[in-house]
């Protein structure tokens, strides 16, 4: 988005992933939590479904690394639903 920062991404996934693939998913925490939902498109940039059953683990933070929460979920088909709204 090209009017300043935006919590939301748009992405065009690779043509070249098998059916159900698997995607990590992680946010870190700092002073606040970006939980972040998950919107397939079609190639006309429509919705097609919201993945709602991302399942996320909270990872405590350390002296070295910060803390973050991080889940996985699969897109079923990507022809069929080549771009993902976070």
């Amino acid at each position: 988005f090209g009017l300043g920062y935006s919590h939301f991404r748009f992405i065009r996934l690779p043509g070249d992933l098998a059916d159900n693939a698997l995607f990590q998913l992680r946010s870190y925490i700092r002073r606040t939590l970006f939980s972040p939902v998950v919107v397939t498109l079609d190639a006309n940039l429509r919705p097609v479904r919201m993945l709602s059953d991302v399942l996320y683990v909270h990872e405590k933070g350390s002296w070295s690394g910060h803390a973050y929460m991080e889940g996985y979920f699969r897109v079923p088909s990507v022809v069929q639903e080549p771009y993902l709204l976070l």
